[in-house]
């Protein structure tokens, strides 16, 4: 009778040995471990639909300082080191979406910038369009992303690069530095207003449903003048009120951010999807219990 103990023992040892890297090879998804639970946290985030009207795109971090192909560094965060996940929630800092982001790739057939793809993709989740304003930083926001949305009916506005105005003749921006605080300019086509403010420091925001009226007045520091109004067009006002929402959420994620820690480099996030269900469910009690009273 033939001996199978050796072949088995090798069989055994050959499936141990390349368990993680078969694996690997199947699953397109770096993030192949959490991925089904974020899946899984998106359909609960999601379970009474996208109720607020004015929602904001942003970026989020989930601190992590071992290895891995997918681990992020941020200079302006307050949390630096870890993975990066692209976040859709309300203004008040409800979350509605979050998804991990894997490094940058091209998908074929498409030209498109990641800040186009990442927001489109994150209002995939809104059945009414119309019903939505939406509020991103500048890097989303582009000229054609902006006309876009508006064919797809959303109200959309953010801060601008300058090489993302399409050749917008506004004024120049070291032009713009040397007039006085207050001071703005401005112009529209197709839809598309983009406006220049001349604050703190130059701003240059875009949006296919605002524009500068009704022009505003808020209090400033001026050289000379102390605390005085100046001029503040409708759009930055607008953007100043609805975006924020995605650091609303941070801020709740690190007052609730539990004390767990593992080895592995995924558990960082499965304590992040935890927390995020929880601050979910805090900001979703305050809503309904105001509502009551």
């Amino acid at each position: 009778m033939p001996n199978f103990t050796i072949p088995k023992i090798i069989l055994i040892y050959k499936l141990k040995k390349y368990k993680i890297f078969c694996s690997l090879k199947l699953c397109d998804s770096r993030m192949a471990k959490v991925k089904p639970l974020y899946d899984l946290l998106n359909q609960k985030l999601n379970m009474f639909g996208v109720f607020h009207e004015d929602l904001s795109i942003d970026e989020s971090m989930v601190p992590y300082y071992g290895r891995h192909n997918c681990k992020q560094f941020i200079r302006s965060k307050p949390i630096r080191f870890g993975f990066k996940i692209w976040a859709l929630a309300s203004s008040t800092g409800l979350p509605y979406k979050v998804d991990i982001y894997e490094g940058k790739a091209k998908v074929e057939g498409s030209d498109e910038p990641l800040g186009t793809r990442v927001a489109k993709n994150a209002l995939t989740i809104c059945d009414q369009p119309e019903f939505h304003s939406v509020y991103f930083d500048n890097f989303f926001t582009s000229y054609k992303l902006l006309v876009d949305l508006h064919e797809q009916g959303f109200r959309a506005t953010g801060t601008m690069r300058n090489d993302r105005t399409m050749e917008c003749p506004l004024t120049a921006v070291d032009a713009m530095k040397k007039t006085d605080r207050g001071t703005f300019d401005y112009r529209s086509s197709k839809n598309i207003e983009i406006v220049r403010w001349n604050d703190n420091s130059v701003v240059t925001i875009g949006s296919n449903a605002l524009g500068v009226n009704p022009v505003g007045q808020v209090r400033r520091w001026v050289k000379g003048k102390g605390k005085t109004n100046v001029e503040q067009p409708a759009v930055v006002r607008a953007y100043n009120r609805g975006m924020g929402g995605v650091d609303l959420m941070d801020r709740a994620l690190s007052d609730f951010r539990p004390a767990i820690h593992g080895e592995k480099w995924y558990w960082p996030l499965v304590v992040n999807a935890l927390n995020i269900a929880f601050v979910y469910s805090w900001r979703l009690h305050g809503i309904v219990t105001t509502e009551l009273i």
